[in-house]
C-alpha cells in the first residue's frame, strides 16, 4: 500500500488493475498507520491486501465524494465524534462506508493497557516506569482530555451550521444588493446561532456524558486521539536515556503491538467471502 491517493489517481490506478478493489481512507498518515498496524501475522496469514488498492482522498468529505462518484469503492474514515443517528444516516448513503471502532486511529495509541507490552518489549520505557506508573501518567490527563471531548462536540459541529445558514458568503455576494434590514436579519440569525446560554447548556450535557463513560470507552471513543498522544502519552514515555521522536514513537509501538480485535472486525469487509465466487478476497 503506497501513500498515493486523490480521486483521480486511485482511478487510474483501479483502471490498471481491475481485479482489485478499492479502499479511499481520509489521508496519507491514516495510510502509513495502516500499513503498520496491519503487518501482522493474522492478517497477512489472508493475505488480503494483496487485492486491494489503498489511497487517500484528502478528508473525510473527499472520501464521501469518492464514494458518491464510483459506488462500488470503499471508504474507511475515522469515527471521530459522529453521533449514532450520524453514522445510520452515513452509512445508509453509502453502502460501502465503513467507520473505525475508535474517535481516530491515534486512539489505539493511547490505552496504556494496550501499548505497554510493546513498549515493554521494546525497551522504550522511561526508567522505573512499569504498567501501574505508565498508566498513572496518562490517565492523570484524562479529566482534561474528557472535557476537551465534550467542547469539541459542542464548538465542531458550529461550522457547518454556519455555513448551512449561508455564513459568510450570502452576504458578500458581490452581484446583489443589502436592504440594511436584510443584513440586520442575516447577522441576527448567525448571533442567535451561536447564542452562549444553549451552547453552554450542551456542554454541560456532554460533559456528564463524557465523565459517565469507563476509562476504556474515554479512551477509545471520546478523547481527541491525535491530541491526547501529543500531550499525554508523548511527554509519559519521554526518556532522558534513549530520545526517540515522536514519529518514530508511532512506527515503532503500532508496529510492535497486537492487532486491536474491535480493528479487525472492522476489517472483515475486507477479509470476507466474495458473493457467488466461493473465495476470500481482500
Amino acid at each position: 500500500m503506497s501513500a498515493q491517493g486523490g480521486y483521480q489517481d486511485l482511478l487510474e490506478r483501479s483502471a490498471s488493475v481491475p481485479y482489485k478493489k478499492v479502499l479511499v481512507v481520509e489521508g496519507p498518515t491514516d495510510l502509513q498507520m495502516l500499513n503498520l498496524m496491519l503487518d501482522k501475522p493474522e492478517f497477512k496469514r489472508e493475505n488480503p491486501m494483496s487485492r486491494w488498492i489503498l489511497g487517500a482522498a484528502g478528508g473525510k468529505s473527499q472520501v464521501l465524494k469518492c464514494l458518491e462518484r464510483q459506488s462500488d469503492w470503499h471508504g474507511l474514515v475515522d469515527r471521530d465524534a459522529w453521533t449514532e443517528e450520524e453514522i445510520r444516516r452515513a452509512t445508509q448513503r453509502y453502502p460501502n462506508l465503513h467507520l473505525l471502532p475508535r474517535f481516530c486511529l491515534e486512539n489505539f495509541l493511547i490505552d496504556p493497557v494496550e501499548i505497554y507490552p510493546a513498549l515493554k518489549d521494546l525497551h522504550l520505557l522511561p526508567p522505573g516506569c512499569n504498567e501501574r506508573t505508565l498508566a498513572s501518567k496518562i490517565e492523570a490527563a484524562l479529566p482534561h482530555a474528557i472535557a476537551h471531548g465534550a467542547l469539541w462536540r459542542v464548538i465542531q459541529p458550529l461550522y457547518d451550521g454556519l455555513m448551512a445558514r449561508g455564513f459568510n458568503g450570502v452576504l458578500l455576494d458581490f452581484e446583489r444588493e443589502f436592504e440594511r434590514r436584510e443584513i440586520y436579519e442575516q447577522i441576527d440569525e448567525w448571533h442567535r446561532y451561536l447564542s452562549p446560554a444553549p451552547l453552554m447548556d450542551d456542554y454541560e450535557r456532554r460533559l456528564k456524558e463524557g465523565r459517565a463513560l469507563s476509562k476504556e470507552q474515554a479512551l477509545r471513543t471520546w478523547i481527541h486521539g491525535k491530541s491526547f498522544w501529543r500531550h499525554a502519552v508523548l511527554p509519559a514515555l519521554e526518556n532522558p536515556e534513549r530520545r526517540v521522536s515522536p514519529e518514530r514513537m508511532l512506527r515503532l509501538i503500532l508496529r510492535a503491538m497486537a492487532l486491536p480485535e474491535d480493528l479487525m472486525a472492522a476489517l472483515q469487509f475486507m477479509r470476507r467471502t466474495e458473493s457467488g465466487k466461493g473465495g476470500r478476497y481482500s
